[in-house]
């Protein structure tokens, strides 16, 4: 069984591989809402470019909630951390 410190360290620790990751899922969801941008600007009329378009806002989308879920994993870390230290 893990001591108190171990259980912090170990907390500690996935929250700041979730900080990581929550900046590379929000780089990734930049990088995608200007792709889409740029490709809407090419495919206008075209249905199945619109379509495409849309298919990487969704997936932006997608991203930008990861980011937010993994935002409340930090804050829950956190709040585990704090109540561990009590």
């Amino acid at each position: 069984m893990l001591s108190i410190q171990e259980l912090t360290e170990e907390i500690s620790s996935v929250k700041q591989q979730s900080r990581q990751l929550a900046a590379a899922v929000g780089a990734a969801h930049q990088e995608l809402g200007k792709q889409s941008a740029q490709i809407a600007g090419l495919v206008q009329g075209s249905r199945t470019g619109q379509d495409a378009v849309r298919a990487l806002q969704s997936a932006s989308q997608a991203l930008a909630n990861a980011g937010m879920s993994i935002t409340a994993l930090e804050r829950s870390c956190d709040a585990c951390i704090q109540n561990l230290r009590k």
